[in-house]
């Protein structure tokens, strides 16, 4: 193999290397860079992921990642409740004097 040779091999083996790693996604779309994360569980709490990965035909990596996303989307949406409840119990005096004030007006209005 001469030297020529050589060099398109190499660079036919580099450009394998970089299509094999860059991710497809919608025109448009940046993919997400992957992170590893690593954490400890008990054999047990193992087990059933494995078996849960399994009956949903994923990996365990893919049941844990879709478990934690809806993890923080309940998070999140209690957070959001409560600001909400928080907010109510702040103007429930100005809401129950508007309300009041509305009251006359809604007597008034004719019925028919």
């Amino acid at each position: 193999m001469n030297k020529g040779s050589k060099m398109m091999k190499k660079t036919a083996q580099k450009t394998a290397i970089r299509v094999k790693s860059q991710r497809t996604s919608p025109i448009g779309v940046t993919p997400d860079k992957e992170t590893r994360i690593n954490f400890i569980a008990s054999s047990k709490l193992d087990q059933e992921i494995s078996s849960a990965a399994r009956a949903s035909h994923t990996t365990k990596s893919g049941l844990i990642r879709e478990a934690v996303k809806e993890y923080i989307l309940k998070i999140e949406k209690n957070a959001l409740e409560e600001a909400l409840e928080q907010g109510y119990r702040t103007h429930s005096a100005a809401n129950t004097q508007l309300n009041k004030e509305w009251e006359a007006a809604d007597a008034e209005w004719p019925r028919h």
